[in-house]
């Protein structure tokens, strides 16, 4: 399978840092230094962790990206409070499922 990664992130030391790893790994990536709130983006996929509240998450996702899309979050043990408060102002289709790396963390995966 083959696929193509952009990394955004409105750090420059953050980018700098991504620039590195992803130089070491020989990944096909590319790192753009931008605000995702501020911009206009067309993708498949959206994953992110510690960035903002889920209702949030699901506003900025369907303000700057035009078309159908996943949104993949990482969220420590209170997601489905996070979900179950969300679902009460916003209707969205989820997936709740484990994380490998903690067995509190979960990983919320939307339909948007």
């Amino acid at each position: 399978m083959s696929f193509h990664v952009k990394l955004y992130e409105k750090s420059k030391i953050k980018c700098q840092l991504l620039e590195k790893i992803i130089n070491k790994l020989d990944i096909n990536a590319n790192i753009i230094n931008l605000d995702i709130k501020k911009s206009k983006i067309n993708f498949d996929y959206i994953v992110c962790r510690a960035f903002k509240k889920l209702p949030e998450i699901l506003s900025i996702s369907r303000e700057n990206i035009q078309k159908k899309h996943k949104v993949i979050i990482l969220k420590g043990k209170s997601a489905q409070e996070e979900i179950n408060k969300a679902l009460m102002k916003i209707k969205f289709k989820y997936k709740l499922e484990n994380s490998i790396t903690d067995e509190y963390s979960k990983i919320i995966i939307l339909d948007t």
